[in-house]
Formats: C-alpha cells, structure tokens, sequence
C-alpha cells in the first residue's frame, strides 16, 4: 500500500515470522537496531516453530469437565455444593431422556435455564473428533464458568484431571489452570503448581 501511495518502493515486504515478531514487540521506534534486532528474533522464531505452525488454527476456548463427575458422587455432591446459591445460582442433577445421559443444568435465576454440562461432551475422543473436523489443530482448555465459584480443592482435582486430559492429547492440547479469585496464599500456591509442575500455560 505504502508502494502504491508513493509511486516507488517505500517500504519492502516482510515475513510471516518477521511479523509476528514487530506485532508481538509494540509500537517501538523504526530504527535500525530495531530493525536488527526483529530480524534475529523472528530467525530464531522461523527455526523453533517454521510458518506451516504459526499458521495453525487454534480453538482458544474448548470446554473441559472430568468426565467423573457424572459418574461418581462424592465428586458431584462436592461440585454442587459449591454453587453460590445466595447469589441466585442454582444446579439441577438429570438423565437427558432418551439419550441415556446425564446432565448438570445451572440456572440464573432459578428457573431459567443458563448453562448446562452434558455427560460425554469432554471426552478426549469426541474433542479430537470434533477438532479434526473442523480442521483445528490444537485447543486451549478451560474449564466453563463455574471456575469463579470452585472450592480449593475441587479447583485442585480440576487442575489434576486437566493435567492428565492433556498429556493424553498427543501435543494438540493446552490447559489454562482454575484457581478461586479470592482464594489467598493458597489460590497462589495453586496456580504455581501448575504452572511449575503441571506445565499450564496460563489461568482463566
């Protein structure tokens, strides 16, 4: 464009890593040494991951849910337990007739239907189905709303399936960790742990 605008060449093309590497960097001054120093980082950039992957398609908001907590009930009575009915949040445990699940269904306020967490939908084939389909090649996994009102320790048998969810992904899974937003130290502790020993890339 700037070409086209000045009837001579004004500005030369740049590289998809090239790229990346200027956006990734901000509004920094076009100087030489800048200039140098986005060139040697995007080389590094184009040797560690190659353009086919910065092109890939990445689902950055895939719902997750331990598959257990439609099949054991310690699990789902301390999930429940968790729901902040004081604030108007309010949980049903059903079968799905016909179809031979079970779902959690939220509402907000009661009686209205908000969300619902069906038995099967989070299961590492049907997700890796679904992303193939849709011609996905890696997902960021989280965990679909209720991360702000889990206990401690329910956010800890989370993090750990979450964990174990991704290691069974063959590399096309990420997980961002589930901590309680006013958890204290604790909630802090947590989330190291998951990112020093469970190897998290973030937190919702």
């Amino acid at each position: 464009r700037q070409n086209l605008a000045s009837g001579r060449v004004a500005s030369g093309a740049s590289t998809l890593t090239m790229q990346t590497i200027r956006l990734s960097r901000g509004r920094k001054a076009r100087t030489f040494r800048e200039k140098i120093v986005e060139a040697v980082l995007a080389t590094r950039l184009e040797f560690r991951s190659g353009k086919e992957e910065l092109k890939m398609t990445i689902d950055a908001n895939m719902y997750w849910l331990p598959e257990e907590l439609f099949t054991n009930e310690k699990m789902l009575a301390e999930f429940m337990r968790c729901i902040p009915e004081v604030y108007g949040v309010h949980a049903r445990w059903e079968e799905i007739p016909g179809v031979g699940k079970k779902q959690i269904v939220l509402e907000e306020p009661k009686g209205c239907e908000n969300l619902n967490y069906v038995q099967g939908e989070y299961m590492i084939e049907k997700q890796l189905e679904d992303m193939d389909k849709a011609d996905v090649e890696k997902a960021i996994l989280k965990i679909p709303c209720c991360h702000t009102w889990l206990s401690l320790e329910m956010c800890r048998k989370f993090n750990d399936g979450l964990a174990e969810h991704v290691k069974k992904g063959n590399g096309r899974f990420a997980a961002l960790a589930v901590v309680p937003p006013y958890g204290g130290k604790e909630a802090i502790y947590e989330l190291e742990r998951c990112i020093k020993e469970l190897g998290m890339t973030g937190v919702q």
